[in-house]
């Protein structure tokens, strides 16, 4: 039993649902197949014994008719009672002779009322014929009329015996027909609590093996959300797919707090390089690039794609398909930020991480927010600085349109005017109060000359830095909406300087 349950554990989730299923279907198909089969059985019975008594009800008929006619051609031999004695006698003998007589099907007991009729009917026939040819004027007229007679109740007799046995034989059988009836019912029953426990089955399976854990993985993460790191890793017993998973959940979670731990260790060390004016770029820049370098050493990029290309999967599996695209999405990102080391990038490479960032955000927001991109350069040819669009976007997202009820848009423009790239990322969000869009201006321009501050001041050193005559301004109305201009020279990126 260990071994069977150990096995089940190892089978993949796939396989798990087909052998269910296959039981299941199994036995809904085996059921159906009885009640078929008692059915038709018990259908091609009734039809036969009603068959049968059609015949021998016609039997019954068509001896009587020979009787009355016979009387009446014998009192009156007219051509009209000739002819319909002679009708008579031919329905009656085609009756006779399609009467059933096989051992077999009939058992003891008709088979001999059946032999009594035909047999009579033979000698019957004889008695019959020699009356019709006698005058009324011979001596044995009168006794062979008497026998004829007498045979003709005896055949009449013998018919309804032989339909009196096959009523008795239909009870009998009836009475056992209810009998496998019943058994049938209870069959029906039995195989419908089947049916009902492996249901049952089915969703205990997908409770514990795959719900489960999704749960527990849910809930561990609003943990990590609510900054309460619980270092104790998932434990399950699946060994399939989800099993996996957990696993995978595990080290990315494990690999995660110990990133944060690593980053509190050199916000810690940033403020201590802040000491000293002339430093404090070079530290900067070391505090950058060793938190780049990081990223890359604690999240092991080949785990981290095999875990959303899993969960990408099972959502196909499960014809997910918004789960799939946003999980695409996601990996999208990622593998941008890991894996993207140049300072300037193409133009195509920027605009698609902006459109997975944009994704997954109206997933979130219920697609309340709507995006509007107008492309007038060659993404192809164009080149920016890379991590450029994605943090303004998201600055709109947050700051701009994500406390909107009714929702709002979100606008990128990019043209090119001699030499000159200029973007406008716009929205029709809360916006910016005229003295605060002052204090934000003149911080870029602080931040230009210093190299301090991160998000838009550092998207706005960053631009100062590569070109000349670069430039970040923020335009905004209040109740009505902000808009981010960058101003980036083509082929101008300065030499020596980097971020």
């Amino acid at each position: 039993m260990y071994k069977v349950k150990e096995r089940w554990s190892k089978t993949s989730i796939k396989d798990k649902w087909f052998i269910l299923i296959s039981v299941s279907i199994a036995i809904m198909v085996l059921s159906q197949c009885m009640i078929s089969y008692f059915g038709i059985s018990g259908l091609n019975e009734f039809e036969g014994v009603m068959e049968n008594n059609s015949v021998y009800n016609e039997l019954l008929e068509v001896i009587k008719e020979e009787q009355e006619t016979f009387i009446a051609y014998i009192r009156n031999r007219t051509d009209e009672n000739k002819t319909a004695y002679e009708n008579a006698v031919s329905a009656c003998d085609q009756c006779i002779h399609a009467l059933p007589f096989n051992y077999e099907k009939l058992g003891e007991e008709r088979y001999a009322r059946t032999w009594n009729v035909i047999s009579g009917y033979k000698g019957y026939v004889k008695y019959r014929d020699k009356v019709i040819e006698l005058s009324e004027t011979d001596e044995s007229y009168i006794d062979s009329m008497y026998e004829v007679l007498e045979m003709q109740e005896s055949l009449s007799f013998y018919a309804s015996k032989l339909v009196q046995v096959t009523l008795e034989q239909w009870d009998s059988v009836y009475e056992e027909r209810v009998a496998t009836l019943n058994t049938l019912y209870i069959w029906v029953v039995v195989t419908g609590m089947l049916v009902f426990l492996f249901a049952v089955l089915i969703w205990r399976y997908v409770s514990d093996a795959i719900i489960g854990p999704i749960l527990m993985i849910a809930d561990d993460s609003r943990k990590m959300a609510d900054s309460k790191f619980d270092v104790r890793p998932l434990v399950v017993e699946n060994k399939d797919e989800i099993g996996e998973l957990v696993q995978a959940y595990n080290k990315m979670k494990e690999t995660t707090i110990e990133y944060i731990y690593t980053l509190e260790d050199k916000n810690l060390m940033a403020e201590l390089l802040h000491q000293e004016e002339m430093e404090k770029l070079e530290l900067e820049q070391r505090f950058e690039q060793a938190q780049l370098e990081v990223l890359k050493s604690q999240v092991n990029p080949h785990f981290l794609f095999n875990t959303l290309n899993m969960i990408s999967g099972m959502a196909k599996l499960e014809d997910a398909d918004v789960t799939d695209r946003m999980t695409l999405s996601l990996a999208n990102l990622f593998r941008y930020n890991l894996r993207t080391v140049e300072q300037e990038v193409y133009l195509e490479q920027e605009l698609a991480v902006v459109d997975d960032y944009i994704y997954i955000q109206q997933m979130r927001f219920d697609n309340r927010i709507q995006y509007e991109k107008i492309v007038e350069v060659d993404e192809n040819k164009a080149r920016i600085p890379s991590f450029t669009l994605q943090p303004i976007v998201e600055n709109a997202f947050v700051h701009g349109v994500s406390s909107l009820e009714e929702g709002g848009i979100i606008r990128i423009h990019i043209w090119e005017e001699e030499s000159m790239l200029y973007i406008d990322i716009s929205d029709n969000g809360v916006g910016i109060d005229k003295e605060t869009l002052e204090k934000l201006n003149q911080k870029l321009l602080k931040i230009n000359n210093s190299g301090r501050g991160i998000g838009l001041g550092n998207i706005s050193r960053r631009v100062d830095m590569m070109y000349e005559n670069g430039n970040v301004k923020v335009s905004s109305t209040q109740g009505q909406g902000t808009t981010v201009s960058l101003m980036i020279p083509q082929k101008q990126l300065k030499e020596g300087k980097h971020v």
